[in-house]
């Protein structure tokens, strides 16, 4: 299966990752980034929880939380939606899961 290298922004990502959800192999922590070595699967997982979280942010969390959580979302989804166009990755398809 291919892979594709992708930056997610901090805040998200380790939001993510403290949420045991899916998210390949990590690679490298950059600056204000987290590099991550994705299947197509995967990138649809991320893009599902930042699509949901650039939404709904704010729900029950402290405002200072909320609004960074919900830039760093907005910037997660921008980012996928970015490379799955460039390599031609539908948005249609299975999503990652724990048993995968």
């Amino acid at each position: 299966m291919n892979t594709y290298l992708i930056d997610i922004p901090k805040t998200f990502a380790i939001d993510h990752e403290e949420r045991a959800l899916p998210t390949g192999e990590r690679v490298k922590e950059l600056a204000r980034t987290i590099r991550y070595r994705c299947t197509a699967p995967e990138l649809r997982e991320w893009l599902s929880d930042a699509e949901h979280y650039s939404d709904c942010a704010g729900q029950g969390w402290d405002f200072g939380r909320a609004l960074a959580m919900q830039a760093s979302a907005r910037g997660t989804v921008k980012r996928i939606a970015r490379l799955m166009i460039e390599q031609g990755i539908s948005r249609e398809g299975p999503i990652a899961t724990f048993d995968e």
